[in-house]
């Protein structure tokens, strides 16, 4: 049995992998990676345009951010909007 951070640590290792997979894509298909795109490469397919709005929001006051800290906070405001639901 695995513990939560484990399950935690998992998760956000397979979503970093996703997302650089994807923009090593793009950089060979020359076709942009939007925001909502690279929410859903994260989470999953769903409807989470009030991620994607923050995590603009957050971009806006942060443009250079690792892939790392862009997932980080992804999939926290995706913990945070459930546990405040």
């Amino acid at each position: 049995m695995t513990s939560a951070t484990e399950d935690d640590d998992s998760r956000r290792s397979d979503a970093i992998s996703r997302v650089e997979m994807e923009r090593r894509d793009e950089n060979n298909t020359e076709v942009a990676l939007t925001l909502e795109r690279l929410v859903e490469i994260v989470l999953g397919e769903g409807d989470w345009g009030a991620i994607v709005e923050w995590t603009e929001y957050a971009l806006i006051q942060r443009p250079m951010i690792t892939t790392d800290d862009l997932v980080d906070g992804i999939l926290s405001l995706h913990d945070w909007s459930f546990s405040n639901a």
